[in-house]
């Protein structure tokens, strides 16, 4: 299992040290830069066929948008058509409220039955942590 912890200013900087912890442990980035769709940043990655997208905002949040945000979502391929629709993809998991600069985050990557995964964990400020992977 490989890890690596940090500190991050935003959800755009902690992105961003995500996809250079992923690239480290053998991920391929099919894609970084701007979301096709609303304001952010999107990331996405694949080793085997484990594939992944990551998406960040910093926009201020309400009730029904609680930025600034990490979403998460699974998928079967890569697609390079929009960065925000990919082959059969899952229902996104939103990490809410990361408002940064963040006391900490820990990144650990591995491989569970055969199948690689990433997984974060933010301290958004000391003693209160928010998961996503």
């Amino acid at each position: 299992m490989a890890h690596q912890t940090g500190t991050a200013n935003d959800v755009h900087d902690l992105l961003d040290r995500l996809r250079l912890f992923a690239l480290g442990a053998g991920y391929t980035i099919d894609y970084w830069g701007n979301r096709s769709a609303g304001s952010g940043r999107a990331l996405t990655v694949h080793k085997g066929a484990c594939y992944a997208t990551f998406l960040s905002s910093t926009n201020a949040g309400n009730s029904s948008d609680p930025g600034p945000y990490v979403g998460v979502y699974g998928h079967t391929g890569y697609s390079a058509g929009s960065t925000e629709t990919q082959p059969e993809a899952s229902t996104v998991a939103w990490c809410n409220y990361l408002p940064g600069p963040f006391a900490a985050y820990d990144f650990f990557e591995g491989v569970i039955n055969g199948r690689p995964y990433l997984h974060a964990i933010v301290e958004t400020t000391a003693g209160t942590f928010k998961p996503f992977g």
